[in-house]
């Protein structure tokens, strides 16, 4: 009965704990996920710090004599605007640029660079605008990153589901949650991977190339939020595939034991009961037949088990008696 109250009715009181840990884990994550997104496609100050890469220049601190006059190139302005820096996150770009006497900073942001970077806007004499670009299109890979965003935002939705109290829910939710969430997790442990990997070939690249001119800057919110957001899917995908494994394991138990006991049964009347008998008489004790007495029905032929070994010796003893009789 235990068994069967557990697969049907959804979560029990031992598995709604960990259901609701993986609903406020996975929500985190999820609101994780959107930042790493959504970084430098708005001016915004929280916004624009979740970068994957930034690049200035570095003025005199070059060593080459190729570049070594690059301060003076800066200072060369096209116009009223001059280049500062340049952030690229997974879907936009920011560029800082100062203007007046007291070089007062503004930032502006969009999808590439080169919808800012305009003839209004000097100071960027490599053109380190378009080597962004050439980042965000060409070199960061944001696929796996909104694939997992896919995958856990669907386990968060099967785990919400499961979490609605007095509702019985269909087991494939619990299994679908299991299965998107460790996908989900393995996917973002990619996309967190492979960002490093690029970040730190373009920061040794750069800093090699640049020699002191260009200065590159790995965004740390990107990666501190990133690998937080790794945990906690980590958390979520652990409890969601322990209530999924905990659930076969029931109900193979519950199979196996059924099995078990009506091999048992049929063997003790040999074969007249079995228990899918038992459990109809049980869900509807009138169909099968009876009498009352004192106002309460007592079937006849399925009371207990003994009165059906008692019905069926006084039925093969009836038999003797008539073969003699004849």
């Amino acid at each position: 009965m235990m068994f069967s109250r557990f697969t049907t009715m959804g979560t029990s009181q031992c598995t709604k704990p960990l259901y609701l840990l993986s609903l406020t884990t996975l929500t985190i994550c999820m609101v994780f996920i959107s930042f790493i997104l959504a970084g430098c496609t708005t001016p915004t100050p929280g916004l624009r710090k979740f970068t994957l890469i930034t690049l200035t220049y570095g003025g005199k601190s070059t060593k080459s004599t190729l570049l070594k006059n690059v301060s003076d190139i800066l200072s060369d302005d096209k116009g009223n605007s001059t280049f500062s820096s340049v952030r690229i996150g997974y879907r936009g770009v920011c560029i800082e640029s100062t203007t007046g006497k007291d070089k007062d900073s503004s930032w502006t942001c969009a999808p590439t660079g080169s919808e800012i970077f305009g003839s209004s806007l000097g100071g960027d004499p490599i053109d380190l605008v378009s080597i962004g670009d050439v980042f965000k299109d060409k070199i960061s890979f944001s696929t796996p990153l909104i694939v997992s965003a896919i995958f856990l935002g669907l386990a968060w939705l099967c785990v919400a589901i499961n979490c609605i109290p007095a509702i019985p829910i269909p087991a494939v939710t619990r299994k679908v949650a299991a299965v998107s969430a460790s996908a989900g997790t393995l996917l973002f442990c990619g996309a967190m991977v492979l960002q490093q990997v690029t970040t730190g070939a373009v920061e040794t690249l750069v800093a090699r190339l640049g020699v002191g001119a260009v200065l590159i800057d790995v965004g740390n919110a990107d990666i501190a939020f990133g690998w937080a957001a790794f945990a906690l899917a980590v958390v979520a995908a652990v409890a969601t595939a322990a209530v999924a494994a905990a659930e076969y394991a029931v109900a193979k138990a519950q199979y196996k034991a059924e099995e078990l006991a009506n091999l048992g049964l049929g063997k003790a009347t040999g074969g007249h009961v079995d228990l899918e008998g038992l459990k109809s008489f049980r869900a509807d004790p009138a169909a099968v037949g009876g009498g009352r007495r004192g106002g309460l029905e007592k079937p006849m032929a399925t009371l207990s088990l003994a009165t059906k070994l008692m019905q069926k010796g006084g039925e093969v003893l009836a038999a003797k008696n008539g073969a003699r009789g004849v």
